[in-house]
């Protein structure tokens, strides 16, 4: 079959409907995604799960192994990103992604992964052991894969033992904002909410405990309970001894039992508290959600809770089964509708700067445009499952990590002049009368352009050298051609200014000397700053670590950025704080 579409494929490979959780909602959040089906030849691999099996060496497993890896080499395509999800542990799951990155290499195609794991986010930076046959796995996956996607960034020092080559981004799971009925956190009961798995590992047992120590206190504040999740009876024994106890305390009309997507969200609208007394988690949806709604959260100090919230501003975080804690700290936040009032506010802020759908759409757009390449007036392979065409001209979403169509479509196509051009013509325009701007900013754009995405070529490496010499080592101006950045950039002076390899940076942004632009950690793939469009940067200043600048924000000389900054203010200090 042919039609015009000639943008580059991606194939997402994970378990899909009808199984649930986590790495079903994220593939299905991709390949439905409409804008990013406007912009790539989205195809979607269900692959089978035998939980019996799962995580075991079996015939079976194998037998799978084999036919993912069939079916990834069938649709797969040269110029392709082959976007593939698990947990990648224990070892038959790590080995199954090498099957499945060695039938996409033989096809040509780049290899994506993704970490759904929660070990790498719990454990303390490098810590996480695997064992020796998964070390083994993830030392052959380093060298087949483009990239290695954590959830967040606690994953990063932990995975970055073992893939040294292989990038590490950090994209953090994510809901539609604007699709999540904010709450006002101040109803009369107030209302506490549980929504998860009715297990002792998520924490309910201390709940119902806290709970009973509050009613059992000296004028308990009145509240509504409410425990979302599968309370059916006979599928899982730990499940039904839970459901049991839940009854035992008298709080059997708390369960709703299962219910659809669109209830979930009106159970957070509605609600005053959530809470999460987890033992053990990587980066729970219904946190997020929680956050969207502009709940207050009370959960467990736990590092991958740690790295989503902070506490007094978005909740509280509790120590690991202190039950007193959780019981002071539910206490305190349901008399006190104010401070609740103020941390809603907080919560939905949170989610719209990072866990919104247009953050997770933009990295994941950006990792498919810099390992994928764009096929001219290819075929569509028949029979590809799931298969979704682009049939609108492809566009870049407005806002602080997002970058003009014209200036991205110049890296789709690395081959095309007219948009390269275009580019290149803004920066010219925006420099003049700064010789010296101008050069820095056409030796930038011809070090992309020869580099090109992923690893360079062969022929491209004394031409790197060459604008590394010049630029870095003479000039004092380290800009590596990794660095995303829109047209009309603005470099005066130069000497001194360091911009991370990681960073994105918008259009018509300026740059000056003595500038850092960094990581806070240092290792492949730390997380890098975001800058906005019209973002001015004073002399001197420094920029750190995952923030976002909102654009036309002006940062001060002289100051140390290390939180977001909204967009329109200008800030100053060390740490910089908003101006007036």
């Amino acid at each position: 079959m042919t039609d015009g579409f000639s943008g580059i494929r991606v194939v997402v490979v994970a378990h899909g409907p009808p199984l649930r959780g986590g790495i079903a909602t994220v593939a299905m959040d991709l390949v439905e995604d409409p804008e990013l089906n406007a912009c790539f030849e989205m195809v979607f691999l269900n692959t089978s799960q035998n939980e019996d099996q799962r995580g075991k060496f079996s015939l079976a497993n194998i037998r799978r192994l084999l036919s993912d890896s069939w079916a990834t080499f069938r649709l797969a395509r040269r110029g392709a990103v082959v976007h593939t999800h698990s947990v990648q542990e224990p070892w038959p799951v790590a080995w199954r992604q090498v099957g499945i990155a060695l039938a996409a290499r033989a096809r040509g195609a780049s290899v994506v992964l993704h970490n759904h794991a929660a070990a790498p986010y719990m454990q303390p930076p490098g810590a996480y052991d695997p064992g020796r046959p998964n070390r083994w796995a993830f030392r052959v996956l380093d060298r087949l894969v483009a990239a290695n996607i954590v959830l967040s960034s606690n994953g990063v020092p932990n995975m970055g033992r073992w893939f040294v080559r292989a990038e590490l981004p950090v994209v953090g799971n994510s809901v539609v904002v604007s699709d999540v009925v904010p709450s006002s956190a101040v109803h009369d009961p107030p209302v506490v909410l549980f929504i998860g798995e009715l297990l002792e590992r998520k924490g309910l047992r201390t709940l119902l405990d806290a709970l009973d120590l509050i009613d059992a206190g000296v004028d308990p504040p009145d509240y509504e309970l409410r425990i979302v999740g599968n309370d059916q009876l006979g599928l899982d024994p730990a499940k039904d001894e839970m459901v049991r106890e839940v009854a035992a305390r008298g709080r059997s009309a708390s369960m709703t039992g299962v219910v659809p997507r669109s209830e979930v969200y009106r159970h957070f609208s509605e609600a005053d508290l959530y809470v999460l007394p987890t033992d053990y988690e990587g980066q729970p949806f219904a946190l997020i959600e929680a956050l969207a709604a502009g709940v207050p959260i009370v959960a467990t100090a736990i590092p991958s809770i740690e790295g989503m919230i902070d506490d007094g501003i978005h909740g509280r975080l509790v120590q690991r089964n202190d039950t007193e804690g959780f019981a002071t700290a539910i206490r305190e936040l349901l008399e006190d509708p104010e401070q609740r009032r103020q941390v809603s506010a907080a919560n939905r802020r949170r989610a719209e700067d990072r866990f919104d759908r247009h953050v997770f759409r933009d990295h994941v757009a950006r990792l498919y445009r810099r390992h994928g390449r764009l096929r001219r007036g290819g075929r569509f392979g028949a029979g590809a499952p799931g298969r979704q065409r682009r049939r609108t001209p492809c566009r870049a979403r407005p806002g602080p990590a997002a970058l003009p169509s014209g200036f991205m479509d110049a890296f789709d196509a690395a081959g095309e002049s007219p948009s390269w051009s275009a580019t290149l013509r803004a920066d010219l325009a925006a420099n003049a009368g700064n010789t010296k701007g101008r050069f820095l900013v056409v030796s930038f754009r011809v070090a992309q352009r020869v580099r090109g995405r992923g690893r360079p070529p062969l022929w491209a490496a004394p031409l790197l050298v060459v604008y590394r010499v010049l630029i870095d080592w003479l000039m004092g101006v380290d800009l590596p051609p990794t660095v995303v950045a829109g047209p009309g950039l603005q470099i005066w002076h130069g000497t001194g200014l360091v911009v991370h390899a990681n960073t994105t940076i918008g259009s018509d942004v300026i740059l000056r000397h003595g500038t850092t632009i960094g990581a806070r950690e240092n290792h492949v793939g730390a997380p890098a700053p975001t800058l906005g469009d019209r973002v001015d940067v004073g002399a001197g200043a420094l920029v750190l670590g995952p923030v976002t600048v909102g654009d036309d924000a002006r940062i001060g000389a002289g100051s140390v950025v290390v939180r977001d900054v909204p967009a329109g203010v200008t800030v100053v200090g060390n740490p910089a704080r908003i101006l007036g």
